[in-house]
């Protein structure tokens, strides 16, 4: 709301002669910046109240276990510009992704250096998935897809060499829109057999039980002091346990009398 009403204040004023002038950016100075903005990332921790911040840097800088040094800005509430001496510590914490600090989601963010700090969103972040109750036959990488298809941008289902996922459920890796609820499945329907796939979040933290949304809990919630009599929708119950096994970890026994 701030940054809107400053918006319109911008547009009302008479600029003078002096501050009609533009300044030009050289091709060799964002070319540097450039590549300087390869080795860094944005990040925001979605916390409501501010978070200690040597906290944040000391815990990160250690879970992260990184081969060179990294260096924090704060840019603003519970948001930082990361810089990484070498670039596969960047490329290690965008794989291992999702982060949290406090129990609070680390979301993270490519450097656009196109756009002032402040015009960054952080609006997605990847979470890997879990589909419950999904039928066996529905247990693949296209029907995974389509399935997780209604959280957003699919990046990736868990399948075997064989193209099927069977287990306990149907892991995929997902884009989550940060600013919206979080979906909690959807019906699957085989012939006469109509099924609800439950979807569960690995690593889930801290969230809004009144209305779904990542980006904020609790008081913050416009919906908080709403009292229309209706069950709470949201809960623990979308909060998954963490796979140990990876599909692609299983291993084959016997056959030829050894064993793999």
């Amino acid at each position: 709301m701030a940054e809107e009403r400053l918006t319109m204040l911008w547009e009302g004023l008479k600029l003078t002669e002096e501050e009609e002038q533009v300044v030009l950016l050289y091709d060799q100075s964002l070319q540097e910046a450039y590549w300087k903005g390869k080795h860094c990332l944005m990040s925001l921790v979605t916390s409501d109240k501010p978070i200690n911040i040597e906290a944040f840097k000391k815990t990160m800088a250690l879970v992260w276990r990184l081969e060179g040094w990294v260096e924090f800005l704060v840019t603003s509430d519970n948001s930082f510009f990361i810089e990484f001496q070498m670039l596969v510590d960047k490329e290690k914490v965008l794989k291992g992704r999702l982060w949290t600090f406090d129990r609070f989601l680390v979301a993270l963010q490519e450097v656009d250096g196109s756009l002032p700090f402040n015009a960054i969103s952080f609006t997605h972040e990847s979470f890997w998935v879990q589909l419950h109750n999904m039928p066996l036959l529905g247990m693949n990488q296209e029907y995974g897809k389509l399935v997780a298809s209604a959280i957003g941008n699919v990046l990736f289902v868990e399948v075997k060499e064989d193209g099927m996922g069977w287990g306990r459920s149907l892991r995929v890796k997902a884009e989550v829109n940060l600013t919206k609820a979080l979906v909690r499945g959807r019906w699957v329907q085989g012939g006469d057999q109509r099924t609800w796939i439950a979807f569960k979040y690995e690593r889930l933290q801290n969230f809004c039980f009144k209305c779904g949304v990542l980006k904020h809990k609790g008081k913050s919630c416009p919906l908080m002091h709403r009292d229309d009599g209706e069950a709470i929708q949201f809960g623990p119950w979308l909060r998954a346990t963490p796979s140990k096994t990876r599909l692609s970890e299983s291993r084959k026994y016997g056959g030829d009398g050894s064993f793999d």
